[in-house]
């Protein structure tokens, strides 16, 4: 387990080694798996106060790219466990749902009805001395069912506002998450973005917690939501996001730039022991799940405060930052100033919200210990996760699509991988170092090159290898 894990809180750090038991997971997916299901747990109860610009939810997305046959169901739904518990009781305390609402709405008309009587009532009678006193205004419309969908593998825009009139707060979670990338919500061509845009400025305005709207020039289906809470956790293989990643849309708007991504390398499974010792061993170690099962449900279950006379709106405790917790954020902000424009300069965005990113994993992190406050270590703890989630977004590698090759966008990015790491070897070894460059076809890869070498940005030169044959080497030109 990643050295940057060790601060986290017992029951986190269990869980991730109990998945690495099971299945070998790597510490790029057992993690985020880890802090998306208590992240969940504790983002509609909790906001915390950010110094700098004042209360922020603690909702985190987070994405997961990874190989195929990599475990991503068996990983997420050994992490599901508590969340499920809670989903399945709230949908049985939901059953007469649709009974309570046909009551509620039969009362409304009969009240509407009467109110609509007594007005003409007074209208007659107002004309007598007296001054009757008007008739009552009647309730507000009916409160709208409850729902408990909790977790959405994919939605569009309405699908999820639709859901959160009925509820307090969603996740977007899927182990299997390219069909909400490559979904309805985020197609349209260089000349029809408009949905995509939609969506994407919907999901950054969700991670703000501001205002969700749609409108839509109908007024019964103009909807505005306030106080919602919304996160993300979605696992999926690269191929998959590549085109909704290498699109600088979804960039400038400042969607990207609020995740936290993560890239995980193949990992072998562990060897199967189906004998009955070997069952007895496995169930053993996944009975070590149990106390974090047990505290996300309880977590989850927790009592949810909501603003008087206003369904489904979130009212959720503030966690402040100690005084020891400031000054491990002041040293993080100030030693992360000038990434922007230095090694982050291709993530701007993203290293901009550094400091804020470290502040919602703070208060995922000291709600999960139901802690009042972000103490010393819960600051510690998610600086750590911090810096580790900065160097995978570093080390990214993203595939450009054969379909349509942006190879201007291909050679530049190869060229900087060359650069960070003094690169010097043949086309052959830098696919099995670059996974989406070995995706292109050869004759897109020999253009890629001959790019960078034409414009004398990398050499090219014929060495012999040990077998005595010719092979031609590439290597990053140093700057005079």
């Amino acid at each position: 387990m990643d050295k940057r894990f060790d601060r986290l809180p017992p029951l986190m750090r269990q869980a991730i080694q109990t998945l690495k038991d099971l299945h070998n997971t790597p510490d790029a997916l057992a993690m985020p798996a880890v802090l998306g299901m208590v992240n969940l747990a504790v983002m509609p109860h909790n906001r915390i106060e950010s110094i700098l610009f004042g209360e922020i939810p603690i909702s985190l997305y987070i994405l997961c790219m990874l190989p195929t046959g990599m475990r991503k169901t068996t990983n997420y739904n050994e992490v599901s466990v508590g969340i499920e518990r809670f989903e399945k009781r709230m949908w049985e305390n939901l059953k007469d749902e649709p009974v309570r609402v046909k009551i509620d709405t039969s009362m409304f008309i009969k009240a509407l009805k009467k109110y609509e009587k007594d007005l003409d009532s007074y209208a007659d009678a107002v004309q007598v001395p007296g001054n009757p006193v008007p008739a009552p205004v009647p309730p507000a419309e009916v409160r709208p069912r409850e729902t408990a969908n909790y977790r959405l593998k994919t939605a569009t825009l309405n699908g999820i506002m639709d859901q959160l009139r009925g509820q307090a707060f969603v996740g977007l979670f899927s182990a299997e998450a390219g069909e909400m990338f490559n979904s309805h919500s985020f197609q349209g061509g260089r000349g029809d973005q408009s949905r995509s845009i939609q969506m994407s400025a919907a999901l950054t305005s969700m991670w703000d917690g501001t205002v969700i709207e749609r409108q839509t020039g109908i007024q019964d289906n103009n909807v505005r939501l306030h106080n919602r809470a919304v996160n993300m956790m979605f696992f999926l293989q690269e191929e998959t996001i590549r085109d909704f990643l290498n699109n600088p849309i979804y960039s400038s708007q400042g969607f990207v730039h609020r995740m936290l991504i993560t890239q995980a390398d193949r990992s072998h499974n562990p060897p199967v022991d189906l004998t009955d010792a070997g069952m007895q061993q496995i169930a053993s170690v996944r009975a070590q799940l149990d106390p974090f099962h047990d505290h996300i449900e309880h977590l989850i279950s927790a009592h949810m405060h909501l603003l008087p006379d206003r369904p489904f709106e979130l009212d959720r405790h503030v966690i402040h930052i100690s005084p020891e917790a400031r000054e491990v954020f002041e040293l993080y902000i100030n030693a992360n100033d000038s990434r922007a424009t230095g090694d982050l300069h291709n993530w701007a965005g993203f290293a901009e919200r550094l400091y804020e990113h470290a502040l919602r994993i703070a208060g995922t992190l000291a709600a999960f210990e139901q802690k009042v406050t972000v103490d010393q270590n819960c600051a510690l703890a998610a600086v750590d996760l911090m810096d580790y989630f900065t160097e995978q977004r570093l080390n990214l590698t993203l595939g450009i699509s054969t379909r349509n090759p942006h190879q201007a966008t291909a050679t530049q990015r190869l060229l900087e991988w060359m650069q960070q790491r003094a690169f010097a070897g043949t086309s052959r070894e830098l696919g099995q170092r670059v996974r989406w460059f070995k995706d292109l076809t050869r004759e897109e890869r020999d253009a890629v090159l001959e790019e960078l070498v034409r414009d004398g940005l990398i050499h090219v030169a014929s060495v012999a290898a040990k077998n005595g044959r010719e092979k031609t080497v590439y290597s990053v030109v140093k700057p005079e």
